[in-house]
C-alpha cells in the first residue's frame, strides 16, 4: 500500500477503534487482511465496543435495550463508514494530483526535447 494511503486509511481505523496508528504502522495481520475483511473485522469491533460488558451478542439484551443498541450501532457504523469515505476521497485526490504533475513533467520534457530538435535543424 503507497505510504500516503496507509496513513489515512490508518487514521480511519484508529478512529474507528480497530486497530491503533501504531499496529498499523508495525504491518500488523489487521493490515494484511483484504479490504473486505478489514470491514467484516471494523464491523465486528465496533459491535463489541457497544455492546455493555459481560454481553457477547444483541440477542442476550432486552427489547429496549436491543433497540437502543442497534441504533447506537447505526449511528457508528454511518460515522465509520462517512470516515472511511473521506479517507478514500483524499487517497483519490491525491493519486489525481500526482498524475496531473507526472503529466505536466512529461508535456514539458517532450517540448524541450521538440526544441532542441528544431534548433539542432535550424544550425544545419
Amino acid at each position: 500500500m503507497r505510504r500516503f494511503g496507509a496513513c489515512a486509511v490508518s487514521r480511519v481505523w484508529a478512529c474507528a477503534g480497530v486497530v491503533t496508528v501504531g499496529q498499523w504502522q508495525n504491518k500488523s495481520t489487521f493490515q494484511k487482511m483484504t479490504p473486505k475483511s478489514r470491514d467484516r473485522e471494523a464491523v465486528e469491533q465496533l459491535r463489541k465496543r457497544l455492546l455493555p460488558n459481560g454481553v457477547t451478542s444483541a440477542e442476550e439484551l432486552s427489547a429496549d435495550e436491543r433497540r437502543a443498541f442497534e441504533e447506537r450501532f447505526k449511528q457508528e457504523l454511518s460515522v465509520m463508514q462517512r470516515q472511511q469515505h473521506k479517507a478514500k476521497q483524499a487517497r483519490d485526490a491525491a493519486d489525481e494530483e500526482r498524475r496531473a504533475a507526472l503529466e505536466n513533467r512529461r508535456d514539458a520534457q517532450r517540448a524541450r526535447a521538440q526544441a532542441e530538435r528544431e534548433r539542432r535543424a535550424a544550425e544545419k
